[in-house]
């Protein structure tokens, strides 16, 4: 498969790396600039990422390392939008078919077009602002929320 990749490697020592000729690595690159153009993704499953990559409709393969990262990746790859791989097992054998795949398989294409719509349909994040803003007034003039469903675009949490 002839491709590019665009590496972030923030703060990475790279002299003594060999880095392949189809790699571009920098300290920093223009996420939303980038994912115009992706045709897929690995990432490691942070809220941004995914985020950014579900609304720009661009497939992606999660390699979740921490924190909240497992179960947004686990998530995603319920709803048909990733494939999710394990840091400590996989090889450049699975990462690379599970890349492969996601570029040609079009389902991961359509699951996430379903999610993209949800995060437009929604409001974006000014709606979550506004949302948010309002539940903090009201909890500070000592108002309780009462408990219920929150729906976050692809992702559904009991509060």
């Amino acid at each position: 498969m002839d491709i590019t990749v665009v590496m972030t490697a923030y703060g990475v020592d790279l002299s003594k790396m060999t880095i392949p000729d189809n790699f571009i690595v920098r300290d920093y690159v223009p996420q939303s600039a980038i994912l115009e153009r992706s045709s897929a993704a690995i990432t490691h499953a942070g809220m941004n990422s995914i985020g950014d990559l579900l609304y720009a409709n661009v497939p992606f393969v999660s390699i979740p390392m921490g924190a909240d990262q497992f179960f947004l990746a686990e998530r995603a790859g319920e709803l048909g939008a990733t494939i999710v791989l394990d840091v400590h097992t996989m090889t450049p054998e699975a990462l690379r078919a599970a890349t492969e795949k996601v570029m040609t398989d079009k389902s991961y294409v359509v699951n996430s077009r379903k999610i993209s719509d949800s995060f437009r349909e929604a409001g974006g994040y000014e709606k979550g602002w506004k949302r948010y803003s309002a539940g903090r007034k009201q909890k500070e003039s000592g108002h309780k929320r009462k408990p219920g469903k929150i729906r976050f675009p692809g992702f559904l949490f009991r509060s």
